[in-house]
């Protein structure tokens, strides 16, 4: 028996979770890692202060983001930049936390228009 809640496993014939008090399940379900919304192009940058600047504020902010290339700024400075996505529903908040800061960039861009992700 196992609860919903917390996912503590349980002797049988316990019926109610001791610290929770939800109802025992016989199985947990399974959990799914998908992403359950679309993320936007927001910005990139080589800076690598720009990135921990960003991710700071973003998260700082309550701001879901996904970060790619990070470390392929590390091996390839000034080549490939770092890019920050953020979930669609907080796009507008985070362009404007964005907008306001005094970056010290090499190569940053805020798009006007929302860029498609390629690969």
């Amino acid at each position: 028996m196992f609860c919903p809640g917390c996912k503590m496993e349980y002797n049988p014939g316990v019926t109610k979770c001791a610290d929770c008090g939800l109802s025992l399940v016989h199985q947990l379900p399974v959990e799914s890692h998908e992403l359950e919304y679309d993320f936007l192009f927001l910005i990139e940058t080589l800076n690598l202060s720009d990135i921990a600047l960003i991710q700071s504020v973003l998260k700082g902010s309550g701001i879901v983001y996904h970060l790619i290339g990070e470390n392929f700024n590390l091996m390839r400075p000034l080549v490939s930049p770092a890019r920050f996505y953020v979930k669609e529903d907080q796009y507008e908040d985070a362009k404007l936390l964005l907008e306001n800061l005094n970056l010290r960039y090499l190569a940053l861009s805020i798009p006007e228009e929302n860029d498609p992700v390629s690969d």
